[in-house]
């Protein structure tokens, strides 16, 4: 589970990740990652799961919960004091669990050198 300290919860801070953050994306998810300023803190994760992507409940449920788990799994990656979203395609619910965990890994690495160009 990601403890409360890295979560990403204020609605400004999801917009400020948008407009001003580097994303990288697969065939499974988006992620927009905006680097530091000062490099203190914990990095903050935040998720989106549309009801335009995934319309049922249960699996905008289920996607969330493995984003979570995977993003707690590989929290060091993230970088101190980041501010990272992770949002979700249609395809990240037929994915498997280590899939997922990859293609986020891989779109967070992509997002996180565009921010150091």
């Amino acid at each position: 589970m990601l403890p409360r300290a890295n979560r990403l919860k204020k609605s400004a801070d999801f917009s400020k990740v948008f407009r001003r953050g580097y994303s990288a994306g697969n065939k499974t998810v988006v992620v927009h990652h905006l680097p530091a300023s000062s490099g203190e803190g914990n990095p903050l994760v935040g998720f989106v799961v549309s009801k335009k992507s995934l319309p049922r409940a249960v699996d905008r449920n289920l996607v969330k919960r493995r984003l979570r788990a995977v993003s707690a799994k590989s929290l060091q990656n993230f970088g101190e004091g980041t501010l990272t979203v992770i949002r979700a395609r249609e395809k990240a619910k037929t994915t498997s669990f280590h899939q997922l965990a990859s293609a986020v890994e891989q779109a967070l690495a992509r997002a996180q050198a565009k921010g150091k160009q």
